[in-house]
């Protein structure tokens, strides 16, 4: 926008200058007619004193009479010299006076579109502000954005921190149990072996959730068998042991103890209606009749 108000500045500079050369051009030309018509007056002063020592003269002395005649024949050529001068003049003034008017009617034409070039600027300086101000305010959000961008940067990075880290204590492990089961482990791993919480697959179908110490049951789990039926309570070395209940695909469901993978010790065995049938201790996956 600078060039613009630069262009508008020049024009108004223009303008006073036409109009400062026309006054001193009027000024000028007022004082060479105020000169000439001073001149005039002497000439015609001149005259008539020559006429009256003309007159003076005439019957006393020829001579002088005829000097006194030459003189006045040179005046009168002076002042119709002068006086074709000064209507010269008076055509000039009049000619310079069109030409003022000319002028004027320029200098107020170049006023009009200077004025006309403001109004132009003032709106696309108003039209310039709206955008900036749209400029300003799609910076201000493009830089709330990023700011969110970075937050969310962070979390990204914590994220994947996290993932490493339970990559480095979760890990996926192919075993064999002690019985000769191959099992295919995910969970968490110390020293190489199955040790804390994890999830592994039996060979045979068979799917076991919980604890795990040095690469066996060990604690609270879950095992689901491929026939349906599910444990579970507690482990100890791989083999069931302490309390747990056991549900039968058909149903049927024992709570109790429990002691090398057998029932043993107190415990209920209910129906697949959940009818109570035995109550009592049990021995070596058998129930004791008293």
């Amino acid at each position: 926008m600078g060039w613009f108000a630069d262009l508008n500045n020049r024009l108004r500079l223009l303008v006073v200058l036409v109009c400062a050369v026309s006054a001193f051009i009027f000024y000028s030309k007022q004082s060479q007619i105020e000169a000439g018509r001073d001149d005039l007056a002497v000439t015609e002063f001149q005259k008539t004193w020559l006429h009256e020592l003309l007159q003076g003269w005439v019957n006393n002395d020829s001579n002088m009479a005829f000097f006194a005649l030459n003189q006045l024949v040179e005046i009168d050529s002076q002042y119709a010299s002068l006086n074709d001068g000064l209507n010269a003049h008076f055509a000039k003034q009049r000619s310079f006076a069109a030409e003022k008017d000319s002028l004027t009617q320029l200098s107020k034409q170049m006023s009009g579109a200077s004025n006309r070039l403001a109004n132009v600027i003032s709106g696309m300086q108003g039209d310039l502000v709206g955008k900036t101000f749209f400029l300003d305010t799609l910076r201000s959000i493009l830089a709330a954005q990023e700011r969110q961008n970075e937050d969310l940067l962070d979390e990204i990075e914590l994220l994947y921190l996290r993932i490493e880290r339970l990559q480095e204590k979760y890990r996926f492990l192919q075993f064999t149990t002690a019985e000769g089961k191959a099992v295919r482990y995910y969970g968490a791993v110390d020293l190489g072996k199955a040790h804390g919480l994890g999830m592994g697959s039996f060979e045979g179908g068979g799917v076991y959730e919980g604890e795990w110490r040095t690469g066996t049951r060990h604690g609270q789990g879950t095992y689901r068998w491929a026939n349906g039926d599910v444990y579970e309570g507690s482990y100890k070395n791989g083999k069931r042991e302490g309390t747990g209940d056991y549900r039968f695909a058909s149903g049927e469901r024992y709570e109790g103890e429990w002691k090398n993978d057998l029932r043993h010790g107190n415990g209920r065995f209910y129906s697949a209606e959940g009818k109570l049938l035995l109550d009592g201790p049990w021995k070596d996956d058998k129930f004791v009749r008293r």
